[in-house]
């Protein structure tokens, strides 16, 4: 055997690395014919380690393990495209903004915590979204960044608010040729509750503010708030206070109520426990420039006048101003988006913590006649394994297709319209709780069509022994790559490496180059696209033998 080590300006390696596995085309999850059902097969014990682990680079992603894939490619394979989440809870080991191919290998990985991570267009280039900040009591403090097609971050937004940005909703609506972001923000705000049951009349509140970007002078009620800022300068086009507009009588929890031994959402007796009468978790904007705003424990959606910030009308709830139709209620919903202006889809959880509605969470495409003030569904789309997600969740449309993200159900789904199951994968097993969220989650899951060119170098290792060298080589975010060029030297000097072999890269992240030669003391890899062009190369590994 021989050792790795470093002499002058090459890459240092302090390990020597063992074994090799195989890479297969897709990350199958799938148990042997004749063996335990995947359901039964996903236990703890099996997925705390189903994680990913290289020879080239330390990075430790969960596995995306796929279940069901449809045989027609055609149905859910293109090129250039890509599921997007942020894996999550005491399951996860390493969490962050995952990127995985359709065969559900990943392609790039950031190792930090985060929710909604997307891709958007801004300033007509697409670049990767997300939040980060503390996640605490339901909701969150933080701010919404960006990275360009290199992975280099560019800018971060937040909202004026005490409290900064929740970690519910950083939306770039597509609409009207403006780079303008939605973000919400929970703000405990001094609020008379004395008209609720088991209120006071000195009492907290969380407002829920949005920002087209916010806010107000809220500061102690949890009032769901949201701005719409312009992303070049920062500046507020929109800000509108929840508790302003909307009546606290129309929550479905209770302050000071206590369910499976916890309150439901907050005592309202300090700023540190304000109540969460509204929980507002999406906001979208449509192409009239109206916005359409999710409030969870209201069960309701409400269209919002995009000039003068008026309630224009309520969907669902307590006070609905549209008639619903045949299996349109929907409850303790997340993520409605605007489909054009007379369509809407949202994902009906049909579940919370401490209660279930539903026997199991759906997708919802609505149709909203105004003129008749009726609501009726048009399409639904639900689990392959039947269960309902006590929280989080997403809907999107894709084409022709439908992809869902169950948030407390660590699934990934993806339909036909007419409900085909053409794609569906999970970081783990199905939580079955019917009291706390699972211990694998993603907040929202969503398709994205990218270009990564990484702005740093691809990543090698190297092994061997008596018979030949084993050469690990990945590039983590790098789309374009189709095969990696081996260079190397049995000299000591660098002038004299020379091209070895050139090797396919499948679909795995990480490519294993075999090497007959015993005697190679430097090697390097370049990365190639299609047509043969270096993208990049790798630091100088040098071999003592």
């Amino acid at each position: 055997m021989f050792p790795l080590r470093s002499l002058g300006p090459v890459l240092s390696l302090s390990s020597w690395f063992l074994g090799y596995v195989a890479a297969l085309d897709y990350v199958d999850c799938s148990p042997p014919s004749g063996q335990r059902s995947l359901e039964e097969r996903l236990t703890w014990e099996d997925v705390i380690h189903y994680t990913h682990s290289f020879k080239s680079t330390n990075l430790a992603p969960v596995k995306v393990c796929v279940t069901h894939r449809s045989t027609d490619k055609d149905k859910w394979v293109s090129d250039d495209v890509y599921y997007v989440i942020c894996p999550r809870g005491a399951g996860i080991p390493h969490p962050g903004p995952l990127m995985v191919d359709t065969y559900g290998n990943p392609v790039w990985f950031g190792n930090f915590d985060c929710f909604n991570f997307n891709v958007f267009h801004v300033k007509d280039r697409p670049v990767i979204t997300y939040w980060t900040g503390l996640d605490q009591n339901g909701y969150g403090k933080g701010r919404g960044h960006f990275l360009d097609s290199s992975y280099r971050h560019f800018t971060t937004l937040r909202p004026y608010t005490t409290t900064g940005a929740d970690l519910h909703e950083f939306n770039i609506p597509q609409v009207l040729g403006k780079d303008t972001a939605l973000i919400s923000s929970y703000v405990p705000t001094p609020w008379d509750l004395s008209t609720l049951p088991n209120g006071t009349s000195k009492s907290w509140v969380l407002d829920g503010i949005f920002m087209h970007r916010t806010i107000g002078e809220l500061a102690e009620v949890v009032a769901g708030q949201f701005q719409e800022l312009n992303i070049t300068d920062g500046s507020i086009v929109f800000n509108w206070s929840t508790a302003e507009h909307i009546p606290l009588d129309r929550t479905y929890v209770n302050a000071k109520i206590f369910q499976w031994g916890m309150p439901e959402r907050g005592t309202g007796d300090s700023p540190y426990s304000a109540f969460d009468a509204f929980h507002i978790n999406a906001i979208d904007k449509n192409e009239e420039g109206d916005y359409i705003i999710s409030y969870r424990h209201l069960h309701q959606v409400v269209k919002v006048n995009g000039t003068t910030g008026d309630v224009i009308w309520s969907l669902g709830g307590k006070e609905s101003d549209l008639e619903l139709g045949e299996g349109v209620a929907f409850y303790w919903q997340h993520d409605v988006r605007w489909q054009g202006v007379d369509h809407i889809t949202l994902f009906d959880n049909g579940a919370a913590d401490w209660v279930i509605e539903e026997p199991m969470s759906r997708g919802l495409y609505i149709k909203l006649d105004e003129e008749l003030m009726v609501a009726t569904l048009e399409k639904e789309w639900g689990p392959v394994y039947n269960h309902t997600s006590q929280s989080q969740g997403s809907v999107q449309l894709w084409g022709e297709n439908v992809v869902m993200g169950y948030g407390s159900n660590p699934w990934i789904e993806e339909y036909t319209w007419d409900g085909e199951v053409v794609f569906a994968a999970t970081i783990g097993p199905t939580n079955r709780s019917l009291t706390i969220n699972g211990i694998y989650q993603s907040y929202r899951a969503f398709k994205v069509q990218w270009t990564g060119s990484p702005h740093t170098l691809p990543d090698i290792a190297a092994e061997g022994n008596d018979t030949g060298t084993y050469v690990y080589v990945s590039w983590n975010g790098q789309t374009q790559t189709r095969s990696y060029r081996l260079y190397g030297t049995t000299g000591f000097d660098f002038d004299d490496i020379k091209e070895i072999k050139t090797v396919s890269k499948g679909r795995e992240f990480e490519t294993t180059i075999p090497v007959d030669d015993t005697l190679l003391t430097m090697l390097e890899v370049a990365a190639l696209d299609a047509d043969g062009r270096e993208l990049g190369r790798t630091c100088t590994l040098q071999i003592h033998t």
